[in-house]
């Protein structure tokens, strides 16, 4: 069997043999143009995010840099090789795209830049996937939406105070449960000052 190097990358272009990995923002000057051609995803250049599932995270620093280099600067998104190193992926732009840390994790590691390619496409939005795990935690806790009546456009600041105040992060990040958790006990407090008159 041919090794990757010997092959074109997805686009058809020859492998360079890069040593380092490129930085996120030539990945973005790379494929911008192209990316809806070859992996089926727009890359828009000034709202960096998740190519796959479209998680933009919390974005950092965008003020006074140029627009590619506000890439380089989201924490959250990784360089995720198509055909990973282990097979012979190159460090090539050709060979990278930009995932968020829980695609990165489920992205296919195989020989296969087409079925990298077809599971990029397939992939659920950030959304999606977060209807989902909230729905399973909602039913792990033994909570139902069907009377939750809480606008959290009207307590957005105070339940990020909750939020900071009453959760732990495992791993950098929360856990679903542990987001509903607190989002369970913020809207009971405030059931609870509505009904004695402390809010409005």
């Amino acid at each position: 069997m041919k090794s990757v190097k010997e092959l074109f990358h997805i686009d058809g272009t020859v492998c360079l043999e890069k040593k380092t990995v490129a930085s996120k923002a030539k990945i973005v000057k790379y494929w911008e143009n192209i990316a809806h051609r070859y992996l089926g995803c727009e890359v828009e250049v000034d709202l960096p995010g998740c190519w796959a599932c479209g998680y933009d995270g919390f974005r950092e620093g965008d003020e006074g840099f140029d627009v590619y280099k506000i890439w380089d600067r989201q924490r959250y998104l990784e360089r995720c090789h198509i055909v990973p190193k282990a097979h012979n992926g190159c460090n090539c732009e050709a060979n990278l795209v930009l995932l968020c840390r829980k695609c990165h994790k489920a992205s296919p590691d195989t020989r296969s830049a087409e079925l990298f390619v077809r599971w990029l496409k397939g992939r659920e939005s950030w959304w999606a996937i977060t209807y989902k795990e909230m729905g399973v935690a909602a039913s792990e806790l033994d909570f139902s939406f069907e009377n939750f009546d809480l606008d959290l456009s009207v307590y957005k600041d105070e339940f990020q105070q909750y939020l900071r105040l009453n959760a732990v992060p495992v791993g950098g990040s929360l856990a679903r449960s542990t987001f509903l958790a607190c989002l369970i006990e913020f809207w009971e407090l405030v059931r609870e000052d509505s009904s004695s008159g402390n809010i409005d």
